[in-house]
């Protein structure tokens, strides 16, 4: 699932035929390896990074293949639901065109919307102003762990 839904959100020519082959090639992979290396089939196995890794390899490149191979999403369904997400749902006010403001207006927009344009110069501009909230919650979360293995450390040296 995890494919589709990365996939879905980062890259605008993903399509339903590349999602559903992907989980089909996934689970295939997975039960297969697992098969070859157990000698029997079986619904639930113990985990192993190989059969998974092996699983998810195989799984983003048919979402890829398939997603290439076959016909696009409607674009203009597929350029609304781009748009809707970099627009703040929370917000209780609308544009002048009716829509929600854009979150890089408020330092809301999403890190992981931009994935794939990394090397665009447009991604640059007011980073810091544009990520504002991303950035924050990502440093407040390093802090939150720092302080988990502190709070662990010293209950271990009790």
């Amino acid at each position: 699932m995890g494919i589709i839904f990365l996939g879905g959100i980062i890259w605008k020519r993903a399509n339903r035929y590349g999602a559903i082959a992907a989980i089909i090639m996934s689970l295939l992979t997975y039960f297969v390896s697992n098969y070859l290396s157990q000698g029997e089939l079986m619904l639930v196995y113990k985990w192993k990074p190989a059969p998974f890794g092996l699983a998810m390899l195989s799984g983003f490149f048919v979402f890829w293949l398939v997603s290439i191979l076959t016909k696009p999403e409607d674009k203009e369904k597929n350029e609304a639901f781009f748009d809707n997400m970099r627009r703040k749902s929370d917000a209780n006010h609308t544009d002048k065109d009716g829509k929600k403001p854009l979150a890089s207006e408020t330092g809301d927009d999403l890190l992981l919307l931009d994935l794939p344009g990394w090397l665009h110069k447009s991604r640059w501009s007011d980073f810091f102003k544009r990520y504002r909230e991303d950035i924050a919650g990502f440093i407040l979360s390093w802090i939150v762990v720092g302080a988990l293995i502190l709070l662990a450390w010293g209950i271990l040296q009790i």
